[in-house]
C-alpha cells in the first residue's frame, strides 16, 4: 500500500480507514426467531421468521443508519425484508462458525466468511461476497471468493476476526488440527491470503471449541475447549495485529476449580482488562479473570442451568445465552458493567427473553473493529524542523515495535541514488527546492511506502558579533549582520529585525526563511560601575589665601571640571562654591561627581572695656562681637560673684540692670565660652575680661 504524509504535521492523505465500530453491530439476528435492535442505545426485542435449529449465526447492519442489512445461519442469506437473496449451498448443520466482514473500499459490499465441516473435527474456510446495493437495494450473493492457495482446511470449528493494525483488512484467527495457529488476512476488497502460521508449545490440537473470541483491541485471544479433561483448560494468548502472529512464548492458563468443566463462553470487557469465561454442563459458573494478573479471578455467578456463549454488545454490556430445564432457552443473562472487577460487574439473570430460543450461541461479529496502532500511531516519523540547504536534516522513525527493515530514499537529484537503511538518518540537500523523499518499510512481509513533501530553503546565518560589555545605563542595540530573512525570532519573543536592551544576559536570534532557520548567540555583560569618590565638602578661608586640591582619581581617559573647564585629574581651587567633574574611561563608560568648597576661617572674639547705660543711645549696652563663631555662652558677674547676665547669643547685650534695678557703677567680670575653628580644627575656647560700668 502507499501512504502520503505532509510535513510537519504528517497528515495522512492517502488510504481510508474504518476508524470506529460505527453501527455494524446494531442489529442482532440469530438462532430461532431471536433478534435484538440496539439503535436506540438499549436492547429492543425484535424477531425473524426463521424457525430451524442452527449452531452459528452472523448478521450485519448498515454502518451509518444501523439498520439491518442481512443475516444468515450459513446456508441461505436473508435480507432486511427476510427474503432469501442467495445461498452458499452449504447445509447450515455443517457451518460451525461464520462472520461478516465489511468491504473497506465499497459501501454495502460484504464478505461472509464461514467454516464448513468436511469431516469429524475438520473444517475448511470459505468466503462469499454479498452486494447489498444489487437488486434495487435488496441485496444479492454475487459469488464465492478464493481463500488463499493453501491450508484453508484442517481447521477447528471456531474462529475470531480482528482489525489489522493499520491496513484496511482483518485477521481471521483460528487453529489447525495439527496444533498451530493460523491467521488469514482478508484485505479491504474481500480477498483472503494464505495464512500466517504460528507454532506454539502450549497449543494442543482441538477438534471442538465452545467459543473463540478476541479483545476489543485485538491483542488478546481466548478459546474454550468444551471438554471435561483438566489438561484442556482455557488459555489466554497474545496476538500481533500487525503481523498476524501469536507470541509463541506467551500463554496463560486460566485457573479452574475441579467442578469447573466444559469451558464454553468467552467475552472480553470493553476496556480490554477483564476476561469472562462460562463453565459447566447443567451446573455452570461465570468466572471473571484479570488479564494483566490472570491468577486473580472472581466467581461472578453460579447456575443449575447452562451458561453458554457470550457476546459484547454496542451498549457496552455482555449478554449470555442460557438453558432452562436442561434445554436451550430464550433467556439472556447480562453483565451490565463488565469493566468493573468482581461483583461490581453487576451480573443480572433473566434480563431479556427473546422471541425464540438461542440454540447455545450468540451472533458472531468482528471482535476488534479498530486498528489499534493506526489510532494511536503505528509509528511516528520525525523530520528535523530545520530544513536548510547545506545543513544536515535528520530523518527518524519512532515506534514501540520497529519494522523488520526500512529504507530512506532522499530523492535528491544532486546526489542521485543516495539512500539509507538506518532508522535515524542524516541527509544534506545542497540546494534549496521542493523534494519528495520516500520511506519504505517492510513489516511482516508487507511493504509500506510513505511519500513526503519536503521544502528546503536557505538563509544567511545571522551574525550578532562577538560577546561584548556595556556601561551602566547604556542601551545596547543588537543588529544581525544580514538582512535576507523573512522572519526574525529573538529569545525574548520579539520579531523585530533589531533588538535594544539595557540588561545583561545571553541573547539569540533566529533568521527564518521558509523552512530554514539559522541562529546566532551573543553574551553581553555590564561593565563594573565606576567608583569615583570626590568627597562631599572641603573648606578654605579666602581671607587667608587658603587652597584646596580636588582629585577625581586616576585611570580615566577623559576629565572635565566645571566651572573651571580644567581637563586634568585634579585641580587646586581658592574659591568657595560648587565643583563638578565628568570622567570617561577607555571603555566609554562615564561617571560624574560633585562637591562643595565652603568657607572656614579662624574664630575671632572681642568685647569693649566699658559701657555707659545712661539712656543717651550711645554705648548703652555691653555686647561682644566675633567672626566664624559656631556657638557661644556669655556670663557677667559682679564683685560679689553674683551672676548678673547670661546669654547664648553674642549679639545679646547687658543693659546694666540687675534684678530690675540699675546695677552699681564699677568693674564687672565677664566670661565667654566660644566654639569655632582654628587652623581648620574645631575648638572650644574660654575668654575672660572685665568691663567698667559708668553712668
Amino acid at each position: 500500500m502507499s501512504r502520503f504524509l505532509l510535513f510537519f504535521l504528517l497528515m495522512l492523505y492517502g488510504g481510508s480507514q474504518i476508524s470506529a465500530q460505527e453501527k455494524y453491530m446494531n442489529q442482532w439476528y440469530w438462532a430461532e426467531k431471536s433478534a435484538l435492535d440496539f439503535n436506540s442505545g438499549n436492547a429492543q426485542i425484535k424477531s425473524h421468521p426463521y424457525r430451524g435449529y442452527s449452531t452459528a449465526s452472523a448478521c450485519i447492519a448498515e454502518k451509518i443508519t444501523g439498520d439491518l442489512e442481512f443475516y444468515t445461519f450459513g446456508e441461505e442469506i436473508y435480507n432486511f425484508k427476510h427474503e432469501i437473496i442467495g445461498s452458499t449451498g452449504i447445509p447450515f448443520a455443517k457451518v460451525t462458525d461464520l462472520v461478516v466482514i465489511p468491504d473497506a473500499e465499497k459501501d454495502r459490499i460484504y464478505t461472509l466468511v464461514l467454516l464448513e465441516q468436511i469431516g469429524v473435527g475438520n473444517q475448511r474456510m470459505r468466503a462469499f461476497e454479498i452486494d447489498m446495493q444489487a437488486n434495487d437495494g435488496k441485496g444479492k450473493l454475487t459469488g464465492e471468493n478464493s481463500v488463499g492457495s493453501k491450508s484453508p482446511d484442517n481447521l477447528m470449528n471456531r474462529f475470531s476476526a480482528v482489525k489489522h493494525c493499520y491496513l484496511n483488512g482483518y485477521w481471521i484467527q483460528t487453529i489447525a488440527n495439527s496444533g498451530v495457529f493460523k491467521a488469514f488476512y482478508i484485505n479491504g476488497s474481500g480477498h483472503i491470503s494464505d495464512p500466517v502460521i504460528t507454532a506454539h508449545n502450549q497449543l494442543f490440537p482441538v477438534n471442538y471449541a465452545g467459543q473463540m473470541g478476541a479483545s476489543p483491541d485485538g491483542k488478546w485471544l481466548c478459546f474454550t475447549p468444551y471438554s471435561d479433561l483438566p489438561e484442556n483448560a482455557p488459555y489466554l494468548f497474545k496476538f500481533n495485529t500487525r503481523c498476524g502472529t501469536f507470541d509463541a512464548n506467551f500463554a496463560q492458563e486460566l485457573h479452574a476449580e475441579k467442578n469447573w468443566t466444559r469451558a464454553h463462553g468467552v467475552a472480553f470487557s470493553p476496556n480490554n482488562k477483564l476476561l469472562y469465561i462460562t463453565y459447566g454442563y447443567q451446573e455452570s459458573q461465570l468466572v471473571q479473570y484479570e488479564i494483566e494478573n490472570i491468577s486473580n479471578y472472581f466467581l461472578i455467578a453460579e447456575s443449575p442451568e447452562n451458561f453458554n456463549q457470550m457476546a459484547l454488545a454496542p451498549d457496552g454490556k455482555i449478554y449470555i445465552s442460557t438453558h432452562i430445564s436442561g434445554i436451550p432457552s430464550n433467556k439472556l443473562d447480562v453483565i451490565e458493567k463488565p469493566n468493573n472487577i468482581g461483583k461490581g460487574c453487576s451480573y443480572k439473570g433473566d434480563i431479556i427473553r427473546t422471541v425464540g430460543v438461542t440454540n447455545f450461541h450468540m451472533p458472531k461479529f468482528i471482535s476488534s473493529w479498530n486498528g489499534e496502532c493506526r489510532i494511536k500511531g503505528d509509528f511516528e516519523v520525525k523530520i528535523g524542523e530545520n530544513h536548510c540547504a547545506g545543513s544536515p536534516i535528520e530523518f527518524d522513525i519512532i515506534s514501540d515495535e520497529m519494522p523488520d527493515s526500512l529504507l530512506w530514499d532522499f530523492k535528491d537529484p544532486n546526489t542521485p541514488g543516495v539512500v539509507s537503511y538506518l532508522k535515524n538518518s542524516i541527509h544534506i540537500y545542497s540546494k534549496p527546492g521542493i523534494y519528495f523523499p520516500v520511506l519504505i518499510i517492510w513489516q511482516c512481509g508487507i511493504r509500506d511506502t510513505l511519500h513526503f513533501k519536503l521544502e528546503v530553503d536557505d538563509v544567511t546565518k545571522p551574525d550578532l558579533g562577538n560577546d561584548r560589555g556595556f556601561c551602566k545605563g547604556e542601551t545596547v542595540t543588537l543588529v544581525p549582520a544580514n538582512a535576507d530573512a523573512d522572519l526574525w525570532l529573538w529569545n525574548n519573543g520579539s520579531r523585530d529585525s533589531v533588538l535594544q536592551t539595557q540588561n545583561a544576559g545571553t541573547y539569540w536570534v533566529i533568521a527564518v526563511r521558509g523552512k530554514c532557520k539559522k541562529m546566532d548567540t551573543i553574551s553581553i555583560s555590564q561593565f563594573p560601575t565606576l567608583q569615583m569618590i570626590l568627597g562631599e565638602e572641603y573648606f578654605i578661608c579666602e581671607d587667608e589665601d587658603d587652597l584646596v586640591l580636588l582629585d577625581a582619581g586616576e585611570g580615566y581617559k577623559r576629565y572635565k571640571w566645571q566651572p573651571t573647564n580644567d581637563t586634568t585629574q585634579w585641580i587646586i581651587v581658592d574659591k568657595t562654591g560648587e565643583y563638578f567633574v565628568f570622567v570617561e574611561d577607555s571603555r566609554g563608560c562615564k561617571d560624574e561627581a560633585g562637591t562643595m568648597v565652603k568657607t572656614l576661617c579662624n574664630m575671632k572674639v572681642w568685647f569693649p572695656s566699658s559701657f555707659t547705660p545712661n539712656g543717651d543711645g550711645l554705648n548703652d549696652v555691653f555686647a561682644g562681637n566675633g567672626e566664624n563663631i559656631t556657638g557661644i555662652e556669655v556670663l557677667i558677674f559682679n564683685r560679689w560673684g553674683e551672676e548678673v547676665f547670661h546669654s547664648y547669643n553674642i549679639q545679646d547685650g547687658w543693659d546694666g540692670n540687675y534684678l530690675g534695678n540699675k546695677a552699681a557703677e564699677g568693674a564687672y567680670v565677664w566670661k565667654v565660652r566660644a566654639t569655632g575653628f582654628l587652623n581648620k580644627k574645631k575648638v572650644i575656647n574660654n575668654y575672660y575680661g572685665t568691663v567698667e560700668l559708668l553712668r
